[in-house]
């Protein structure tokens, strides 16, 4: 209250000057949820907000802004003690650091520059592990990702090429372009060999596991890939590219977003994508993109094809992230961007309204969470991911390989195994409040 008093008309007469001197507001309500972190204004303002009592525990005393670090110093008022009655957090003081590439990040982890690094990338999973054996700083926990698939591939049904959104929505065509992709290949020369075929699915160790669901149309067939091809698109070219209903090439756009720590190998994974589906006579061609633009593309539902992560396969997950095997029911639902933006009313985006089957897809997820009890919940989505089954939304490439974290060994407390999603939190599972620095 105290420190929100300042930024409220009621009890400060020189209001008008601060929403002037900050940047992004238009009045002293906006400048006051803005100092409030929401919930109408951005959320996550209060980390570039110094001085704002906050719960965490350590707050911000430099912002990110321009700079690549920020830091953050214990919170004396965090209101969480250990077993012994010790007031938490262990750690004086966070020093966050934002590298500009991968490869730099990397190797300030390999020489114990840093104590702990955010999303490894599966790329760099070798390389971690024969720092290790020659001596590097490093200690190698292994979580348990909360991912059912490495990608998830994404048709936009909901696009605003009529001729394009047709095809896209028929089965057949899916179906078609799931039997092209040599999931065998991407593993190999992706995964370094780890992980299994399969598509977007819980995982078996789930209650919610659908074995149909996880293994349909993961076979390497042209041949079935092309009969399935042609009873959507069968007329050619001269140079042999499928045409589309109105005489044109069918030439689709594969949108990437090209600078996620979390997407590193996205596009070596569309390249190959590529060329499979160039033997079936399907023209793709790569886009790649920084995700501030990408994000522009979903919202105005420029988006053709993308690929994604996996999520909503560990345990009850694929309830609370249900992204993959519901339409319009989350921002990454890309097989369906319009349908989101309708179905939500998104402001400020493209919306497409659904069709009545995506419509009663979204009323059956809805009974989900409203099923009284977890045995009814796990029962209702059941059902949801039956329908998800028949209609095939999006294509998957294979399970995730196990799962590595890197850290520092003078990092105490860092649990051995933890259930690690972005559903879940991420890094919360692991207590980072518990973590202390080994003299």
């Amino acid at each position: 209250k105290h420190f929100l008093m300042q930024y409220h008309a009621d009890y400060n007469e020189n209001i008008d000057e601060l929403v002037a001197a900050e940047e992004g507001v238009e009045d002293w309500i906006g400048l006051f949820n803005k100092m409030a972190s929401g919930p109408t204004d951005d959320t996550n303002s209060y980390w570039n907000i110094i001085g704002r009592p906050l719960l965490f525990p350590w707050i911000p005393t430099t912002v990110l802004g321009g700079n690549t670090q920020m830091n953050m110093a214990r919170n004396p008022y965090y209101w969480k003690v250990d077993t012994e009655g010790n007031q938490l957090p262990y750690i004086d003081e966070i020093v966050g650091v934002s590298y500009q590439d991968n490869e730099a990040r990397t190797l300030a982890m390999i020489n114990g520059d840093i104590d702990y690094v955010k999303d490894p990338g599966s790329d760099n999973r070798i390389l971690y592990f024969d720092a290790i054996d020659q001596g590097a700083p490093l200690v190698m926990s292994t979580p348990v990702g909360d991912g059912g698939n490495t990608n998830s591939i994404h048709f936009n049904q909901s696009v605003g090429d009529p001729v394009m959104a047709e095809i896209f929505a028929n089965k057949d065509f899916r179906v078609g372009m799931s039997h092209a992709i040599n999931r065998e290949e991407i593993i190999e020369i992706v995964h370094f060999g780890q992980g299994v075929p399969a598509q977007v699915g819980p995982l078996e160790s789930s209650p919610l596991y659908n074995e149909t669901l996880a293994n349909q149309f993961i076979e390497y067939n042209v041949d079935l890939a092309n009969e399935y091809l042609d009873k959507v698109i069968p007329e050619r070219d001269g140079d042999g590219y499928r045409l589309r209903s109105d005489g044109d090439r069918l030439s689709i756009v594969f949108s990437v977003s090209n600078d996620l720590s979390y997407g590193t190998d996205w596009i070596q994974v569309a390249e190959l994508l590529i060329g499979y589906w160039d033997q079936v006579g399907v023209e793709v061609t790569l886009n790649a993109m920084a995700d501030e633009q990408f994000i522009d593309n979903r919202e105005q539902n420029n988006l053709q094809l993308t690929i994604y992560t996996g999520e909503g396969g560990a345990g009850l997950t694929a309830i609370l992230d249900p992204r993959y095997y519901v339409p319009l029911n989350h921002l990454f639902s890309m097989f369906g961007n319009g349908w989101y933006n309708w179905f939500t009313d998104q402001p400020d985006t493209v919306q497409v309204e659904p069709p009545q089957a995506m419509k009663d897809a979204f009323a059956e997820y809805l009974a989900v969470t409203t099923a009284p009890g977890q045995d009814a919940q796990i029962a209702a989505m059941a059902k949801v991911l039956e329908t998800a089954t028949e209609n095939f939304y999006v294509i998957g490439i294979s399970r995730p390989p196990a799962d590595f974290q890197p850290y520092n060994v003078r990092l105490g407390n860092q649990p051995e195994m933890w259930v690690k999603g972005w559903i879940e939190g991420v890094e919360k599972l692991t207590y980072p409040e518990q973590w202390y620095i080994i003299q």
